[in-house]
């Protein structure tokens, strides 16, 4: 301002330059001293700042902890965790009602438990005869089959047994689990009256036999015959066999045969009429050239 005044003799402009510059300067001083009055009036507090920090600093450290960018987010968040703290105070009561639930499930289960290890024993007992009396028809009138039933302490999900197969072909032996004592035959056989004894127990539509007939031979195998003419009565029995007295039991005869063409072997299976199946029979019987003693053999299979 003292510099305008000294050129204020030269021009009026400067005259009014510095009159605005003198208001304006009065201006700023209010201003200055209003913020120097509004500034004595404000509580600095360290500790409130330092607090404040401290909760600044403590929203970035949840937020890249629960890997989110807002507070709205972190709210959504607290409030999942307020729910599960909620539920985790009825934790005792909760555990109270399962403990509950628990020990009646644990008293049906050993009910239902101990009827089905008394049904399998009655069913067992039933089974032990008609197994018994199916390997004396196939000639083992000395064998000796049973299935035991034991309680077990723990129960499984197939209840609280456990369940042997025990036998023996011989007089004498003591039974054996079955992996452990019968042979070939034997086994063949066995499974046999295993399966004819559930075959009217089951719902199966179809039991298909791998040469069951593994291992025997002569009027055994007729008497296997009848067995398997017996289960197909009530199911489709399916038996590969290469036994005649087995394949003319049959109400149908497949024939199963490889061939090479191109250097592939390939597999065919042909149904055989009346006279391919005599022929095929026969075959059986007294190998690829028949006679005709074995093809009228066969011919009496068949009826």
């Amino acid at each position: 301002t003292n510099l305008l005044e000294d050129i204020t003799p030269y021009s009026n402009q400067y005259v009014d330059l510095r009159q605005r510059l003198q208001s304006v300067m009065i201006e700023l001083e209010d201003i200055a001293n209003e913020i120097e009055g509004a500034n004595e009036t404000v509580d600095f507090n360290p500790d409130t700042i330092e607090n404040l920090q401290n909760q600044v600093d403590e929203i970035f450290r949840l937020q890249q902890k629960h890997r989110v960018n807002t507070i709205e987010e972190l709210k959504e968040i607290k409030e999942k965790i307020e729910e599960k703290l909620l539920n985790y105070t009825f934790i005792e009561a909760k555990i109270l009602k399962d403990k509950e639930a628990l020990s009646s499930n644990e008293k049906v289960l050993q009910k239902q438990a101990k009827l089905l290890s008394e049904r399998r024993t009655l069913a067992a007992q039933k089974m032990n005869k008609q197994v018994l009396k199916s390997l004396q028809d196939l000639g083992m009138p000395d064998a000796k089959f049973e299935i035991k039933v034991e309680v077990i302490p723990q129960a499984n999900r197939y209840g609280k047994n456990k369940i042997s197969y025990l036998f023996s072909a011989n007089k004498g032996n003591a039974m054996q689990d079955i992996s452990k004592t019968a042979s070939g035959g034997e086994l063949s056989r066995l499974l046999l009256s295993i399966k004819a004894a559930i075959a009217g127990k089951t719902k199966l539509p179809t039991i298909i036999f791998d040469e069951i007939d593994n291992g025997i031979s002569g009027e055994i195998a007729k008497k296997m015959a009848v067995i398997l003419k017996k289960m197909s009565a009530n199911i489709q029995l399916l038996s590969i066999t290469h036994l005649p007295q087995i394949a003319a039991k049959g109400n149908s005869h497949l024939k199963v045969s490889k061939i090479v063409k191109k250097e592939k072997t390939e597999t065919l299976v042909s149904y055989l009429d009346k006279t391919e199946r005599e022929e095929e029979i026969a075959k059986m019987i007294g190998g690829e050239n028949f006679t005709a003693t074995t093809l009228k053999t066969a011919k009496e299979l068949l009826k």
